[in-house]
């Protein structure tokens, strides 16, 4: 995190009304059998041997997401909450004052590790910065706050604007699969919407959604 942006006290972050819920959903979280980070596409020989495809993984594109998702201003400021729902429908709650690793073998090892401790701290210990959360997703969504599910469609020649879900000064909770062209699924769901007809990653589904919220609410 750029050291000359203040980090805001967990007080106020208690008092702010976020603008945006993020899930980001399918994240599939597995441990190297044989060293001290999380499983990756080219892993080859462990891949065989538990009996996956490179397909099934997606660290790579969790690690583009979340460093995308963290650093931009809604979030420093306070008014995004971010949210990783696993392929096994586990829930991670992520504090807006984790700072994501810049350096993709850094963040393997942070996610193997708290995939052993079930958590992140500080680095005075005061402050938990990820965790896993037993309850369901809708708890930490306010009532009233529309939930829509966002993807992508590269073959069709039809999407919807962001302007037709995204208001000035009104809450949204957006999900977006790591596969972008899968849409995510919740019983109280709003609203699906194709945004784009183009190949765009999870991370730039979101890039898109945040420039919108910020630029209707001067951020």
């Amino acid at each position: 995190m750029n050291p000359e942006i203040p980090i805001i006290s967990s007080k106020r972050l208690k008092s702010i009304q976020p603008l945006l819920y993020v899930i980001i959903d399918g994240a599939n979280l597995v441990e190297h059998t044989s060293m001290p980070r999380m499983l990756l596409k080219t892993d080859t020989i462990e891949l065989q041997y538990k009996k996956m495809s490179p397909a099934e993984i997606n660290m790579e594109e969790l690690f583009n997401t979340l460093l995308t998702i963290q650093g931009t201003a809604l979030n420093l400021a306070g008014y995004q909450r971010v949210y990783i729902r696993t392929n096994t429908n586990l829930l991670i709650q992520l504090d807006p004052r984790l700072s994501i690793p810049f350096i993709f073998n850094d963040f393997l090892k942070m996610f193997y590790l708290f995939s052993k401790d079930g958590l992140v701290k500080s680095d005075d210990d005061a402050t938990i910065l990820m965790k896993y959360v037993k309850s369901d997703i809708g708890k930490f969504i306010p009532t009233g706050v529309p939930r829509y599910s966002l993807f992508i469609q590269p073959k069709e020649d039809k999407s919807t604007s962001l302007k037709e879900f995204i208001s000035p000064k009104t809450p949204i909770a957006v999900y977006v699969h790591l596969d972008p062209e899968q849409p995510s699924y919740d019983e109280i769901m709003q609203n699906s919407y194709c945004i784009s007809n183009d190949n765009l990653t999870s991370a730039t589904i979101l890039t898109k959604i945040v420039n919108e919220i910020e630029c209707q609410n001067d951020f």
